[in-house]
């Protein structure tokens, strides 16, 4: 009997991750306490330190029967940098490292080890990973070494599982004769995070069944005559993920069904805007009493695409059962195309955008038998574009195998800002002389500005922090640097307090209000909020909210959290607050249309390159404003040329317009 499948998809994912050193002198060691007892994959990470890394070597050595290694997951992220690992014996790899360039700050390779068994009697993994040797050997400079490495691991999970049933277990007649469901041919599978199946015995699974269409869906199962025609939908759980079947009751339905005689066309020409015709066709249905021809007009047709040339099936199905009839979709091949208007867009900033966009431009098929098509753009297939290239490109549009071409601009574009600037302090600016305190960058938030106007916020991971020393009392500075730029901020040694003075600041109870509107006209609410200063001699007292001052607040942000800093006296304390989205503004709908497509993109890299201003967006001045300020997708360069409108904004919304991330 024809098996029907009915999948609905949950999914979930635990990840869980754990960090290790990494270090020249000795073999590091991550013992069985820092490794889960169940997992598929483990990732091994090594970084660099602050040398030149020329030929390093080192194994990689792992206390467990059920690893297999996958070369194909070595990486090196950085241009010239390359590694190759090689399988010694059961239990170690050797590892060859090579680097062209200045290790500092950048990952350098990774290796991913595939746990292969599986423990079918607890329908999950059972693969103990119980420890993780790193040793290093020097085989090239003297100054080799390799410092900061991290073990990364995944524990697979449920995230489906889909049930088959025959029809003996679907289908019933409305006799009476039973008065339970029979599950007897339910079959149930687990689909685990890493893809792997498991059969898993019905009875480990719970299992409810509701009368659909009912005043009550609780209602148990009737095969009675009273209760002909009726439907009930059985759900089959295990470990948080469903699948859900149906259950009929008097409802007659074939064994399967078949095409005795073809419909009279089987040939269309693609792109045709015909619908499929069944005239002629004769679809046989097969029933225990015998073969019955099916009504036409209850055969649905379906995966029927005529913008496919070649063979391909079409999918006939009738109550429930299906079938198929393979038809021909002949090639409609124009002799030539022409390009009638070139795209829009013409000029290009370098790696401003990953393609061309084609926006505007209008393509002409001319055909044999002297038809004319203007081809729509969506099938077009452009080539020939380096986005990394400055100077003029040929660019070839594709239809159908004819080609036709135009050319483009690519600009120079500046990558590297011209200067930095301190936007925000840490919240820690104080510091005591000769204590053990470390250097704090929390709060710090550090902008480029670039020789276009445009302003990007920096990483602090990005950032060279150089000066901090508490040996000296007074004032000390320190220096921030990005790549050649530099800029600076001070911060204050002062002598170990008096016993009466404060040196911490706690928040014991939060304000009520720590969700906050992005681009919004809020303001910082502490209401509610109660802070405590601990004296250094141990006694703590309350400090009011007219006796702190604030700083840092700021929703013109693309940060989703932002540290508040809260200062009484020479001590502070950080108040962390949510930004949200504003649902009232749809960032990168450059057109104002609702979404966002390729055409807001060729907006924003218009106004990018000064092509459109407030005065030639829209005759409604307010309008245009908003247009330009909702191009300014990333927010971080207002204030600059062009409304703060870069080529990074277009980029981004294209890629948004395509369902990439920005």
């Amino acid at each position: 009997m024809k098996k029907i499948k009915f999948v609905f998809l949950l999914t979930a994912l635990i990840c869980l991750f754990a960090a290790f050193a990494l270090s020249a002198s000795a073999d590091t060691v991550i013992d069985a306490e820092m490794v889960p007892t169940s997992h598929n994959t483990i990732s091994v990470e090594f970084t660099g330190g602050a040398t030149f890394l020329t030929s390093t070597q080192f194994y990689v050595e792992y206390d467990a029967d059920v690893l297999e290694y996958t070369s194909s997951a070595v990486i090196s992220t950085r241009e010239g940098d390359f590694a190759s690992v090689a399988k010694q014996e059961d239990g170690k790899l050797l590892v060859n490292f090579f680097a062209a360039t200045h290790a500092y700050k950048s990952k350098m390779l990774k290796i991913d080890f595939n746990v292969l068994n599986t423990n079918a009697s607890n329908y999950g993994f059972s693969a103990t990973m119980k420890n993780v040797y790193v040793s290093k050997s020097n085989s090239g400079a003297d100054s080799a070494q390799l410092v900061n490495g991290s073990v990364l691991w995944e524990i697979p999970t449920i995230t489906a599982i889909r049930t088959e049933c025959d029809a003996s277990g679907m289908f019933y007649d409305a006799d009476g004769s039973r008065t339970e469901p029979d599950y007897s041919t339910l079959e149930v599978t687990a689909i685990w995070s890493n893809e792997v199946r498991i059969d898993i015995p019905v009875e480990l699974c719970t299992i409810k069944l509701q009368k659909m269409y009912s005043d009550n869906p609780n209602a148990p199962f009737d095969t009675s005559a009273a209760n002909q025609n009726s439907m009930y939908e059985v759900t089959v759980s295990f470990k948080g993920a469903s699948d859900k079947y149906l259950i009929f009751v008097g409802v007659p339905t074939p064994n399967y069904i078949y095409v005795e005689t073809e419909p009279n066309r089987t040939k269309y020409l693609q792109d045709t805007t015909d619908a499929f015709d069944l005239t002629g066709a004769v679809i046989m249905a097969n029933y225990p009493e015998g073969d019955f021809p099916a009504k036409l007009d209850q055969v649905i047709v379906k995966d029927f695409d005529p913008t496919v040339p070649g063979v391909q099936q079409v999918t006939l199905e009738h109550k429930g059962c299906t079938t198929t009839l393979p038809i021909e979709i002949e090639e409609d091949i124009p002799e030539r195309i022409e390009i009638e208007k070139n795209p829009e867009l013409l000029t290009y900033k370098q790696n401003s955008v990953d393609e061309v966009m084609l926006s505007g431009i209008v393509v002409k098929a001319y055909f044999a038998d002297g038809r004319v098509r203007t081809v729509d753009e969506k099938d077009l297939i452009a080539g020939g574009f380096n986005p990394s290239k400055i100077g003029r490109q040929t660019i070839s549009v594709t239809y159908r195998t004819k080609t036709a071409t135009f050319e483009v601009e690519v600009e120079p574009l500046v990558v590297y800002p011209t200067s930095l600037e301190i936007v925000t302090l840490p919240v820690k600016t104080v510091y005591f002389q000769n204590s053990e305190e470390t250097f704090v960058t929390t709060g710090l938030k550090v902008n480029g500005k670039y020789a276009d106007g445009t302003v990007e916020n920096i990483p602090l991971n990005d950032l060279e922090f150089v000066g901090f020393d508490l040996s000296a009392l007074g004032t000390k500075e320190i220096k921030v640097r990005y790549f050649d730029i530099e800029t600076s901020f001070d911060i204050t040694i002062i002598e170990e307090p008096d016993p009466t003075d404060p040196v911490s600041l706690t928040i014991t109870v939060p304000p009520e209000k720590r969700d906050y509107t992005r681009f919004s006209d809020e303001e910082l609410d502490l209401t509610g909020m109660e802070l405590v200063a601990t004296l250094a001699n141990g006694e703590q007292i309350a400090v009011g909210l007219d006796e702190i001052t604030v700083s840092g607040f700021d929703l013109n942000t693309t940060e989703n959290i932002q540290f508040i800093t809260l200062r009484y006296e020479n001590i502070t304390t950080p108040l962390v607050i949510s930004i949200q989205a504003n649902e009232e503004l749809l960032y990168g709908d450059a057109d104002l249309d609702g979404k966002i497509t390729a055409g807001d993109a060729r907006i924003a890299l218009r106004i990018s390159v000064g092509l459109d201003t407030i005065d030639t967006l829209h005759k409604d001045r307010e309008k245009a404003a908003l247009m330009m300020d909702l191009a300014n997708y990333d927010r971080d360069g207002q204030g600059g040329q062009y409304g703060g409108v870069t080529a990074k904004d277009a980029r981004s919304i294209l890629r948004i317009s395509v369902g990439l991330t920005p």
